[in-house]
């Protein structure tokens, strides 16, 4: 059995130690947490805040990467959005847009200034501190000069072939009578032996005298005598 005045001691001890570490009797504070540095954030961490519209913090995790690295063109850039004036950040002329379904401050950025990241500069530029809140319908301040609209691409017509021209009537140079003479000259040299002085008449008399058939027949039967020859 342990003795009973040997613990009463330790109590009382442990009880004078309690109170002189804590005499005034202040409750213990919170640990304070610590500023951050720029090891622990990124641009990526401040662009996040930004586009929340939490500008006061973007500031002080770009103004520490920074303070740590101040050839971080990034972290320059994002922070010229958030202490530079927009106007002479991204200039005076300006154009109307009217923000669509679907828009972002980014997305519209992106499309206007060519740069998304951009978007909180815009929204600055429009009075606007939560990137966030733009509706369909709103009309916003684009810098710069309104890009022309693109023409409609021309509709290709359709290609209209036209037809040949016919071939010229032989009514100017139809001439029986001379077709005539020039067939009986024809024959005379088909009976001669003459094949190609034969179809040669008989060719011109075809063509003053087109409709004659028998002027064919004869010019037929005097070419398949010419081939027959050169055979």
């Amino acid at each position: 059995m342990l003795n009973k005045p040997g613990c009463f001691l330790v109590l009382v001890s442990a009880l004078a130690i309690s109170a002189c570490t804590n005499k005034e009797g202040i409750a213990p504070g919170p640990v304070p947490i610590a500023a951050p540095t720029a090891g622990s954030v990124t641009t990526r961490t401040a662009l996040d805040l930004m586009g929340s519209g939490e500008e006061a913090q973007a500031r002080e995790i770009l103004e520490t990467i920074l303070a740590s690295n101040p050839g971080d063109r990034t972290a320059r850039k994002y922070l010229d959005q958030i202490i530079v004036d927009p106007v002479k950040l991204l200039g005076a002329q300006n154009y109307r847009y009217r923000v669509q379904s679907g828009d972002t401050m980014a997305s519209i950025a992106r499309n206007t200034l060519g740069d998304s990241s951009q978007f909180y500069a815009l929204s600055r530029y429009n009075g606007i501190s939560d990137p966030r809140k733009i509706n369909a319908g709103q009309i916003l301040k684009i810098p710069g000069t309104e890009p022309k609209a693109k023409k409609p691409e021309p509709v290709a017509k359709p290609v209209v072939r036209e037809r040949p021209a016919p071939p010229p009537s032989d009514a100017s140079t139809s001439n029986p009578k001379l077709a005539t003479q020039l067939r009986a000259e024809g024959l005379a040299a088909l009976n001669r032996g003459a094949i190609a002085r034969a179809v040669s008449l008989l060719t011109q008399a075809s063509r003053h005298d087109p409709s004659n058939q028998t002027i064919a027949a004869d010019l037929s039967r005097a070419k398949r005598i010419q081939a027959t020859v050169s055979n």
